[in-house]
C-alpha cells in the first residue's frame, strides 16, 4: 500500500512538473519582449534641406531611434494654411516651424502635451524669449535650439585710450558726448546707414522693441547724431581697420565669418540679443506616440543637444550640459556666447523684423539721414552749450530728449495731424507701396526734422 502511495505522489509530482514545463514553453513569446515594428516618421516643417537631412542623420544614428525602431523619416511641408488638417489627419507625427506657426497653433486642438525630463530641463524663457508654448496649462511645444544675435561693438580699445576714454558695452554709453571729436569735427562712434537685411536695420528693431517706440526713436536718433554715419554697409568696419574711428557696431553672427587684427576686440553690447527658437511639437493626430516622444526626448537630452552642435545647423543648444559632452570640439567663443545669452535679460525679441520696420527705415532716412547736416550741427551746439556752462544738465537731457522725439506731419491721405506712433506706422505700411505716397510721407518727414532741429537752435540761442 505504501509503495503504490508513493508511486502515485511521485506521477502527480512528474505530471505537476510537466504541466509547469509546458505552461512555461508557451508563456516564453509572452515573456520575451517582441521588438517594436519598423516606424518612419513622418514631421511637419518648413524647413527644407540641409537642416532637415542634419537632423534626420543625427537621430538615426541614435541610441533613442534604434530603441523604438525608428528607421527613417519623411518631412512634409505643405502650404501652411493646410497645416492644422495635416496634423488632425492621423498621418503626422511631429511639427517643427517657427514660434509665429506654433504659437497661432497651441490653442488649436493640434498638439498633445509635452512630458518627459527632457522638457522639465528646458528653461521657460532665454533673454526674455519664450521657450515652451502652453495650452490648458500644459506644455504643447518646447525649443530644441536657439538661434542667436548677439549685438557687439567692435573696438579699437588702445585708439579709445589716447583720448583717455574707456571701452562702452551698454547702448546708453554710446549716446554720451564723450566720443565726439570736436577738432576734427567727427566722432570716435562709425555706423552704417541702415539698410534692409543689415546689421543696422535689425539694430533699428532691437532697440525700439527693448526700449519701447518713442525711447527706442529718441535714442536711436542721439545715437547716429553722436557717431560718424557712412553711406554703405561694412564702410564703418573699414574705417576701423584704418584707424579713423574706434568703435563699430557689428554682431556674433558677423563676427563667425570675419577675421581681425590683434589690436581689435569684441564687446558684447548688454542684453542686445536677439533669440529665434526652434520649437518642436507632437500632432495631436500621430499614430506614434511612444516614438515621437522619444525623437523629443534626444533633441532635448544632453547626448542630443551636443550632436546639434555643429556649423551647418548654425544654432546653439537650449541646455548647458550639451558643453559637457562636447567641450572638446567646440570653440570657446561659442560656449562664451551661450552663457552671455543665457544670462542677458534681453528684449524679448524672437521675430527678426516686424511691418513697422518698413515705416521706422523711411521714417530715419527722412528725420536723420537726409537732414544729417542739420542733426549733427544742432547736436554738436547743444553738447558745446553745456560743455562750456551755458547750460546745465537738466536743460542738456531736455533738448537731448527733444532731438528725437517722434515727429507730426500732416497726414497725406487723412489730412489730419498724425506723430510717428508705433500704430500711425502700422496705419499706413499699404500706403507706403504707393510711390506718390511714400515721396509725400518722406518729404513732410524731412521737412518737419529740420524745421525741429532748427527750432531747437533758436531756443538754444535763446539761453545762452
Amino acid at each position: 500500500m505504501r509503495e503504490k502511495l508513493g508511486r502515485d505522489r511521485r506521477i502527480d509530482a512528474l505530471l505537476i512538473i510537466a504541466i509547469i514545463i509546458s505552461a512555461f514553453i508557451i508563456m516564453i513569446p509572452f515573456l520575451i519582449p517582441r521588438p517594436l515594428p519598423e516606424t518612419t516618421l513622418r514631421i511637419l516643417t518648413r524647413f527644407g534641406p540641409p537642416f532637415t537631412n542634419q537632423i534626420e542623420e543625427i537621430f538615426l544614428s541614435s541610441s533613442y531611434a534604434e530603441e523604438y525602431n525608428i528607421v527613417d523619416i519623411e518631412w512634409e511641408g505643405p502650404a501652411t494654411s493646410m497645416w492644422e488638417a495635416y496634423i488632425q489627419s492621423g498621418q503626422i507625427d511631429l511639427v517643427m516651424a517657427d514660434v509665429l506657426i506654433m504659437s497661432q497653433l497651441e490653442d488649436t486642438d493640434s498638439f498633445r502635451p509635452l512630458e518627459g525630463s527632457g522638457v522639465s530641463q528646458v528653461s521657460e524663457t532665454v533673454a526674455g524669449v519664450d521657450m515652451k508654448g502652453y495650452s490648458a496649462g500644459f506644455p504643447v511645444w518646447c525649443s530644441y535650439g536657439i538661434q542667436v544675435t548677439i549685438f557687439e561693438l567692435l573696438v579699437n580699445e588702445t585708439f579709445l585710450q589716447t583720448f583717455g576714454l574707456t571701452t562702452p558695452d551698454t547702448v546708453e554709453e554710446l549716446l554720451t558726448s564723450e566720443y565726439l571729436l570736436y577738432e576734427s569735427n567727427s566722432s570716435l562712434i562709425g555706423i552704417d546707414i541702415p539698410e534692409p537685411l543689415s546689421i543696422g536695420h535689425q539694430f533699428q528693431h532691437i532697440l525700439t522693441k527693448k526700449l519701447g517706440w518713442e525711447i527706442g526713436i529718441q535714442d536711436l536718433t542721439l545715437l547716429y547724431a553722436n557717431s560718424q554715419v557712412y553711406p554703405s554697409e561694412g564702410d564703418a568696419l573699414e574705417a576701423l581697420l584704418r584707424g579713423e574711428i574706434a568703435i563699430a557696431l557689428t554682431t556674433s553672427r558677423e563676427r563667425a565669418s570675419e577675421s581681425f587684427p590683434p589690436t581689435i576686440s569684441y564687446v558684447h553690447l548688454q542684453d542686445m540679443v536677439r533669440v529665434i527658437p526652434y520649437p518642436i511639437a507632437i500632432a495631436n493626430g500621430t499614430l506614434h506616440q511612444s516614438q515621437s516622444e522619444a525623437f523629443i526626448e534626444y533633441l532635448l537630452s544632453p547626448e542630443g543637444q551636443s550632436s546639434l552642435l555643429v556649423e551647418e545647423l548654425g544654432f546653439l543648444p537650449v541646455r548647458r550640459e550639451a558643453f559637457d559632452i562636447a567641450q572638446d570640439e567646440i570653440e570657446t567663443s561659442t560656449y562664451e556666447d551661450f552663457n552671455w545669452t543665457i544670462r542677458a535679460g534681453g528684449p524679448g525679441v524672437s521675430d527678426l523684423y516686424s511691418s513697422e520696420d518698413i515705416a521706422l527705415r523711411f521714417y530715419m532716412n527722412s528725420t536723420v539721414f537726409s537732414a544729417w547736416q542739420n542733426l549733427t550741427l544742432t547736436w554738436k551746439d547743444v553738447v558745446n552749450a553745456y560743455e562750456n556752462g551755458s547750460i546745465g544738465y537738466v536743460r542738456f537731457s531736455q533738448f537731448s530728449e527733444m532731438l528725437g522725439e517722434p515727429l507730426s506731419i500732416i497726414d497725406p491721405n487723412s489730412h489730419m495731424n498724425k506723430s510717428f506712433t508705433e500704430s500711425y506706422a502700422l496705419s499706413i505700411i499699404n500706403d507706403l507701396s504707393n510711390i506718390d505716397f511714400l515721396t509725400e510721407v518722406k518729404r513732410l518727414w524731412r521737412v518737419a526734422a529740420n524745421q525741429r532741429y532748427e527750432t531747437l537752435r533758436e531756443l538754444l540761442l535763446a539761453l545762452i
